[in-house]
């Protein structure tokens, strides 16, 4: 007895249920290797990165919204998935090979840490910008905005202003901000610096008479 042969109509469903096989799957890849922020306001990232970071810096932690002013408690998504996603995080191409780098700002069991986590051709390779002791303590930091008191960190990152671009991105004071309630207006301004990336390498920008940031 012959074997059947598929009919048209059962041949077109099983290619469309192949390809939908096949556009799942690499749905399924593409959200694995992203970089966000989840629903519940946690940092996701790919394993390839949480072994770099480990690897360099055991025990390195991001800073978490919760620890951040309360206005500054933030998380974003782009179409792209890069910009500024957290006050601690800033997803960019830094070195133009079309795969996401990762900047974060949080600290170890030593020091605060302002790391850039830089695709290579194996994996990733992690760069320190800035580091400091002693690590800051979050609720320690009071800032006052019109007769009005908040704590937490003040210091978030963010892409650079249109006329700076030779920066790649900024740390910056929370803006109008004063660290005590009896300091002047005048001090009330943003502060900030800006790091630029050149020759595969993430370093702050010391030719502007700006105040070191942590």
């Amino acid at each position: 007895m012959r074997a059947r042969l598929p009919t048209m109509f059962e041949t077109h469903r099983l290619l469309c249920a192949a390809l939908s096989l096949v556009i799942t799957s690499a749905y399924a890849v593409s959200l694995e290797g992203r970089i966000f922020v989840d629903e519940k306001g946690n940092l996701q990232t790919p394993p390839v990165i949480q072994e770099a970071l480990q690897g360099s810096f055991p025990g390195f932690q991001h800073w978490t919204a919760s620890e951040y002013h309360e206005g500054l408690r933030y998380s974003t998504d782009s179409p792209d998935g890069r910009g500024v996603i957290a006050p601690y995080a800033i997803v960019l191409d830094l070195n133009g090979d079309g795969r996401d780098d990762l900047v974060l700002h949080g600290h170890d069991q030593h020091e605060h840490l302002l790391l850039c986590v830089i695709s290579t051709k194996t994996g990733y390779a992690v760069q320190v910008v800035n580091r400091g002791t002693p690590i800051p303590t979050p609720a320690a930091i009071e800032s006052w905005k019109d007769g009005r008191r908040d704590d937490g960190l003040n210091e978030v990152l963010s892409l650079p202003p249109a006329d700076r671009k030779d920066w790649a991105f900024m740390i910056n004071y929370l803006p109008e901000t004063r660290m005590h309630r009896e300091a002047p207006a005048a001090e009330t301004h943003a502060l900030g610096i800006g790091v630029m990336f050149s020759n595969g390498h993430c370093a702050v920008d010391h030719r502007d008479s700006l105040p070191d940031v942590h």
